[in-house]
């Protein structure tokens, strides 16, 4: 089966299937694919919400190299909280949802450690995972801590 007949379009164009409109090439991702970037973007948005749960297993799969189905692991096991504060994510996304919590892992071994929350996880990341700095943070800030 062929694709159809191919479109000739003016210099620099390229029909965009989706658009069913000639679009500029610096509008496509790549030269090999044949949607433009706004389509392929939709076509990403809709199938992420056709499934959600494909869309989280192939980036944890990406990412990690382990299934999402650790993170369900862990976020049970923790109880849903943060490993470190013990508190649930509050960090809201633009669009103002909850985020989830962060999966924790040894950038050196890759490693997963257990899910944290959006400010443990940047303050991991600021304190480089450092044991030193963050016993030094820690006893800065006990010189001013009140009591809550």
């Amino acid at each position: 089966m062929g694709r159809g007949p191919k479109r000739q379009g003016p210099p620099g164009t390229k029909w965009c299937p989706g658009c069913e409109q000639f679009r500029e090439i610096v509008l496509f991702l790549a030269p090999g694919r044949g949607y433009c970037k706004a389509c392929e973007y939709k076509k990403g948005r809709a199938r992420y919400a056709a499934d959600p749960e494909k869309h989280t297993d192939r980036q944890y799969k990406l990412r990690y190299g382990t299934e999402a189905t650790i993170y369900r692991e862990l976020f049970e096991e923790q109880g849903g909280v943060c490993a470190a504060c013990g508190r649930p994510e509050r960090y809201k996304t633009k669009a103002g949802r909850v985020m989830r919590l962060s999966l924790d892992h040894d950038h050196s071994t890759g490693e997963i450690r257990g899910l944290l929350c959006h400010s443990c996880n940047r303050a991991l990341g600021h304190l480089e995972e450092n044991p030193v700095l963050i016993a030094c943070l820690l006893t800065y800030a006990q010189k001013f801590c009140t009591e809550e």
